[in-house]
């Protein structure tokens, strides 16, 4: 770096720093860093993946299509980043043998379907509302990739109250429930797609929208 870009860039950081703005802050980050985060787990390129929802009980007579809906929107957002180098089983094929048989592991499931390895989302507690007045998601889950062959965890990522939106809840005069439902599934299925490819390292701190 030249003498004069030294500057030009300390200049910028210094007057960063004296505004004291956050977005200012966060676009030195991008220029010095970059915007995309690594993949938590990178091993599911060139495999043939099954991905399982499982949900309780409860959850199954609340939001009864949440693990068919989650599960198969995870599997769109993988295979628009992927594409041809990953070999997803269709949604509807696992959905099938999953309602004509008992099972109760993820392994299980997709040694059925004869994939290579199953990304399993345990679904522990789901609420979409805070209050008589307010939707917002909130979700216990742990995601985990198994090898169907070896029974084999290669990764385990559980995630404790994740909330959607995040800072605040979101009046119920301004969404449907149905529509509701299906932004924060939506989002709540790419938080667990992008542990899977480099995703916005800062997305988290950008401000909640109540367009889903």
């Amino acid at each position: 770096m030249n003498r004069r870009n030294f500057l030009v860039g300390t200049g910028a950081a210094t007057t960063i720093m004296m505004s004291g703005c956050q977005s200012a802050l966060f676009s030195l980050m991008y220029m010095i860093k970059g915007n995309d985060k690594p993949a938590e787990y990178d091993g599911l390129k060139n495999k043939k993946v099954a991905i399982v929802c499982r949900r309780p009980t409860d959850i199954q007579y609340n939001y009864g299509d949440i693990d068919f809906d989650m599960a198969s929107r995870v599997g769109m957002m993988l295979k628009s980043y992927y594409k041809k180098e990953i070999n997803l089983v269709g949604p509807s094929v696992v959905r099938t043998w999953a309602d004509q048989n008992t099972w109760y592991e993820f392994v299980e499931v997709g040694s059925a379907v004869h994939a290579e390895v199953v990304l399993g989302i345990d679904l522990e507690s789901v609420s979409m509302s805070e209050g008589p007045t307010l939707h917002r998601g909130t979700f216990d889950m742990t995601v985990t990739v198994t090898d169907c062959k070896t029974e084999e965890v290669l990764f385990r990522r559980p995630f404790s109250r994740l909330q959607y939106p995040r800072d605040r809840g979101l009046p119920k005069t301004e969404k449907t429930d149905r529509d509701f439902y299906e932004g924060c599934v939506t989002q709540m299925s790419k938080k667990i797609a992008e542990l899977f490819y480099p995703s916005d390292r800062y997305q988290d701190f950008s401000p909640d929208s109540a367009d889903m």
